[in-house]
């Protein structure tokens, strides 16, 4: 997996992802870009806890990640991908994460910090509608993956 993620590749990868895919290419290339920092983390490292505040919207750019949403007691564990956002609805609600949050495989992730996802948004009311509709997208794909997903089988997901 590699640490090092062009700068082209930066910019197709945020114009696939929700609630980036509507802002103005110069808006993610100039404003975007710059603060976002690239983060791996290995097989089975914890990247987000139940419970606890997070300062941090998270871009899955590849591998996958295991969310344990609670459900009666128990973890349901989900399987996200490539394009995934993790920690958006702790910045919007300002909560503690609502799940814990692992590396399946070996992932790469780039993050923003709370301070700048919230510049971002008070200057460009277009990055705003594109992040609100995109998340609502992404929440209700969450909800039905949930539903109907769960891992299973030692982790085919």
């Amino acid at each position: 997996m590699q640490n090092e993620i062009s700068y082209q590749e930066l910019v197709q990868f945020l114009r696939g992802v929700a609630g980036f895919r509507e802002i103005d290419p110069t808006v993610i290339e100039t404003r975007i870009i710059p603060m976002l920092s690239v983060v791996t983390y290995q097989t089975g490292d914890q990247i987000l806890r139940r419970n606890h505040d997070n300062g941090t919207l998270y871009l899955l750019r590849d591998g996958q990640i295991r969310v344990e949403v609670p459900t009666a007691g128990e973890p349901r564990p989900v399987i996200l991908k490539a394009g995934a956002i993790l920690g958006e609805m702790s910045l919007v609600s300002n909560k503690p994460a609502a799940a814990n949050v692992f590396a399946h495989t070996d992932a790469t992730l780039l993050t923003l910090d709370v301070e700048t996802f919230r510049d971002l948004m008070q200057e460009n009311v277009e990055m705003t509608r594109s992040f609100a509709f995109g998340m609502q997208g992404l929440q209700q794909g969450r909800q039905k993956r949930v539903a109907v997903q769960p891992l299973q089988d030692g982790g085919q997901g």
